[in-house]
């Protein structure tokens, strides 16, 4: 289920697929009205591409503003082939494990999972110059288990200051494989938590900054492996003394690029 925000609960089998139970943080129900499956590996965007039984029978969804949600099965990789909004009360987006969904455009849901074994790849440049951390699905929620992954293959849209991703989140494995930035990818403190690895392969001529510039210090904390192949990862830039740090529960692992702390 989902660490912060609302959680996902597949509940009882009801007429027409399963009803599924938002749980916020203070006990509320948000009720999502039928749970749709994926029928194979195919684009996000068409409606015969769900159904309400995971062996592919039932019916397929009308639209995609009812409040439903959405399963992409073990074994099938989808693709956002345009600009996907979910919208409706209740509303989400869950990738199962062993499932792969690959953004070429921007996907808006309210509530986004990753299983463990799950993988979610970010291909998608951002409406606006610099990016939102909205870019990423999940607008209210974000869950990601321990052994999932996201890859982040593009990120804003060539400006010179891309937004931060979205901070506070536990990530289970993260992989930055970013082959154009505008500018250093400052992430103000806000990257604190990966409960898999983190694997820096590109950043393009830039930085993936994790400090902020001035104020206060942070704390990363890798469960697993800090993995360096490729692009510059930066602890901290700034022209005064901060203090930060790096928890790493497992190896450290660097074939090529930059690790470094370039302030005082």
């Amino acid at each position: 289920g989902f660490p912060v925000g609302l959680r996902l609960r597949r509940a009882a089998h009801c007429a027409g697929g399963i009803l599924v139970t938002l749980l916020t943080l203070s006990g509320g129900e948000v009720r999502a009205t039928t749970t749709y499956y994926s029928t194979g590996s195919a684009d996000v965007n068409t409606l015969t591409h769900w159904n309400t039984a995971s062996d592919g029978t039932g019916t397929s969804p009308a639209d995609f503003t009812s409040g439903d949600l959405f399963v992409i099965q073990n074994g099938h990789s989808m693709t956002i082939t345009s600009a996907w909004t979910n919208s409706g009360t209740g509303n989400g987006l869950e990738i199962e494990s062993g499932g792969t969904l690959t953004a070429t455009y921007i996907a808006v849901t309210t509530a986004f999972q990753v299983d463990n074994g799950g993988t979610y790849v970010h291909n998608a440049v951002s409406g606006s110059a610099n990016g939102s951390t909205h870019d990423i699905p999940g607008s209210t929620s974000q869950g990601f288990g321990v052994s999932s992954t996201v890859e982040i293959q593009k990120w804003a849209n060539n400006g010179t200051a891309p937004v931060a991703l979205p901070p506070g989140v536990a990530w289970g494995n993260l992989k930055i494989n970013v082959g154009s930035l505008g500018g250093d990818w400052q992430q103000a403190g806000g990257l604190t938590t990966v409960n898999g690895s983190l694997t820096i392969a590109a950043t393009c001529t830039n930085s993936l900054i994790l400090g902020v510039y001035t104020g206060l210090g942070y704390t990363l904390t890798i469960m697993g492996n800090l993995n360096i192949s490729g692009g510059t990862l930066d602890m901290l830039k700034s022209s005064t003394s901060i203090a930060n740090q790096i928890n790493l529960g497992g190896n450290f692992n660097q074939t090529g690029g930059t690790f470094t702390r370039t302030s005082t």
